[in-house]
């Protein structure tokens, strides 16, 4: 347990996917609050897309966050340009 808070990756496993079907990434900045992560995860659910892999990261201050979304799929451009209040969408 303590090199998974450490270092944030799991310590003896041997199954970890070395490469994933995921296409493309999604970069979202967003703010760090309840249910705002959740409701881009829905909009890429709702476009039927799978996450591979995924990663947030807190900014200092703990206010705002970026989260790294590897997709298997392209969104389509509805998708790129949707945003819920207080969300900011970029491509990479």
């Amino acid at each position: 347990m303590r090199i998974f808070q450490e270092t944030g990756k799991p310590p003896n496993v041997v199954n970890l996917a070395r490469k994933t079907p995921a296409t493309c990434a999604l970069v979202v900045r967003h703010l760090d609050r309840p249910g705002v992560l959740a409701s881009v995860l829905d909009a890429i659910s709702a476009a039927k897309i799978n996450v591979q892999e995924m990663e947030n990261v807190i900014f200092e201050g703990a206010e705002a966050a970026v989260a790294r979304l590897n997709l298997e799929g392209i969104p389509r451009r509805p998708l790129l340009n949707w945003s819920a209040p207080r969300i900011r969408t970029s491509w990479s």
